[in-house]
């Protein structure tokens, strides 16, 4: 069975080679089927050019490009729509997810389930990560959960799978192209009754992230705050 593996990209020239290298590896030495698109949203580094390297090794790999820089959402959003497979999974660049939760994944959509989450806050995870972060993101589950009455534990985790054709006539509908693309869906898709599933993960911070904690955690609110008052 084939399925389509997203890695969503921006200015991830330091480590976006070594993360295909690593994750073509376990691909071809688990003998799994996949498909490989780095969506990249606008780098300014030479993300690109290491892509297209890779490309040229790897025939699986295609490569979504842009002029301009656009959010992870619809980078995320894109590949999904140009995928050749039913089943979609998608994670980060930097890899912070073990690649052996990867055939749990697939097997958790094989089961009918229409969305699968790995969850950081799962009795059965194995997470090394700054207690700054942790906090943040614990207060930010809490708030979705307490306004939109989810049972969910982790929105952000860079670690999701979908089944193309329940979440294709959802796409659409998501109005935040950013990093509030993941809870978006996840609340929508809730709402319209999709099977979702979320299940522990081996997770590890890998980077120093460049993202401003406090900018990002005041678009989060502000995000949420938007969204309940429009649902």
């Amino acid at each position: 069975m084939k399925f389509t593996l997203i890695i969503p990209t921006y200015n991830e020239g330091k480590i976006i080679e070594k993360s295909i290298l690593k994750l073509e590896n376990f691909l071809e030495k688990n003998k799994i089927n996949a498909e490989v698109i780095i969506s990249d949203g606008g780098s300014l580094d030479n993300t690109l050019k290491k892509s297209k390297t890779l490309k040229k090794r790897y025939a699986s790999l295609e490569i979504i490009e842009r002029n301009n820089r656009t959010g992870k959402g619809k980078s995320i959003e894109e590949a999904i729509k140009k995928s050749k497979s039913n089943f979609i999974v998608f994670m980060d660049a930097d890899l912070s997810v073990n690649l052996d939760n990867l055939p749990k994944i697939i097997n958790y959509l094989k089961q009918d389930y229409d969305i699968a989450i790995g969850s950081r806050f799962d009795k059965n995870s194995e997470v090394k990560r700054k207690f700054t972060r942790k906090v943040i993101s614990s207060v930010y589950s809490c708030m979705i959960q307490g306004l939109f009455g989810l049972k969910i534990k982790d929105y952000q985790c860079g670690f999701k799978g979908f089944n193309r054709k329940k979440i294709m006539p959802l796409l659409d509908k998501i109005e935040n192209k950013g990093f509030f693309w993941d809870t978006e869906l996840i609340i929508k898709a809730n709402a319209k009754g999709l099977k979702i599933k979320e299940f522990g993960v081996q997770w590890e911070e890998t980077r120093n992230s460049s993202i401003n904690i406090l900018a990002t955690s005041l678009s989060f609110l502000k995000s949420i705050i938007w969204l309940r008052l429009r649902i």
